[in-house]
């Protein structure tokens, strides 16, 4: 597996043009067994996917949107948005709907998660003891740009995401789009979101290199990026269309696709054999049950039954009685 040792040094020779990062590696053996871990310890709801983080996560326009018809859509990536549909957990949808919803934080930084809430304990113990992920979806640091060290970032990204392996949710590290005059600060922190999740061995959504890669003519604002400089834009039209063209121009459409095939791959390496594992044994008991139910109807069919009324099933069978002849030989 790719891996990228921390080096504070190193992140602050980023050129200013942010340099596009190499691809995300895919999952490696070590981070499907590293995740397979993680899921041992989980024991929430299965297709529980929280999602953490600024206002870029805290819109209608993230997430939600796979619950609904796309337009050119390829078979592998329908399947997806058919299983996420059909096994994400009740409520899941609506989160980012809701008042005070847990992980989000509209114009937080990444601190914040690690701050006590109104509980007295840390925000993000508080929403995994109110969600019980199975998997998380991160994206903080769009508010940490120019304020905080990418150091400082670094460590804080890497104690969320510990707290969720350790409660036994899977966390998937999205990297910082990039930003319009902070184009340094935005290749540092998405490069510590890289060294995060190859260090803690965990599937990354490069959201920044893919913005850049696939900027219309190297453009990437006012197309991917809003007018603002910092969000991600969600323009009526092209809308919930996955054709190449339109991930080009619809920054939020993006990020849904790139979350959607990092949760098909996490689902179909990591969960699909615990669900199959889980099938085998509720099989295996459901086997058992049964045959014990058939076991006792039958016997209690017996004791009713005519033919055998006044016996016990279970009792020897009476010895044959020798007859008089015999007796007196």
């Amino acid at each position: 597996m790719l891996r990228w040792p921390y080096l504070p040094g190193v992140l602050l020779i980023a050129a200013a043009a942010s340099p596009a990062l190499p691809a995300a590696p895919r999952l490696t053996a070590e981070v499907v067994d590293e995740l397979k871990r993680v899921h041992a310890r989980f024991h929430g709801t299965p297709g529980t996917v929280a999602r953490w983080g600024d206002q870029l996560t805290a819109t209608p326009e993230f997430f939600a949107p796979l619950r609904e018809p796309h337009r050119n859509v390829d078979e592998p990536t329908a399947a997806l948005l058919r299983g996420l549909q059909g096994r994400l957990a009740r409520g899941c949808w609506d989160w980012q709907a809701e008042d005070d919803a847990p992980g989000l934080g509209p114009g937080q930084r990444t601190s914040w998660a690690l701050q006590k809430g109104p509980s007295g304990r840390r925000r993000i113990d508080e929403w995994l003891a109110a969600q019980q992920p199975e998997v998380v979806v991160i994206l903080w640091g769009t508010n940490d740009l120019g304020a905080v060290d990418p150091a400082a970032y670094h460590q804080q990204l890497t104690e969320i995401v510990r707290t969720a392996k350790n409660h036994g949710s899977i966390p998937l590290v999205t990297t910082v789009p990039p930003r319009v005059g902070k184009e340094r600060e935005a290749y540092q922190f998405a490069l510590a979101a890289r060294q995060v999740a190859a260090a803690e061995r965990v599937p990354l959504i490069d959201l920044h290199r893919e913005v850049l890669r696939r900027a219309p003519g190297g453009k990437w604002a006012g197309t991917l990026i809003d007018a603002d400089g910092a969000s991600l834009t969600a323009p009526k039209e092209p809308g919930r269309d996955f054709d190449e063209a339109a991930l080009n121009r619809h920054g939020q459409n993006l990020r849904n696709y790139l979350t959607l095939h990092a949760l098909g791959e996490v689902d179909a390496q990591v969960l699909a054999p615990f669900r199959r594992t889980a099938m085998h044994r509720w099989a295996g008991a459901g086997l058992v049950g049964l045959t014990v139910a058939v076991g006792a109807w039958t016997l209690w069919d017996l004791r009713r039954s005519n033919r055998f009324e006044g016996m016990n099933p279970l009792a020897q069978p009476p010895r044959p009685q020798a007859s008089k002849r015999a007796r007196h030989k």
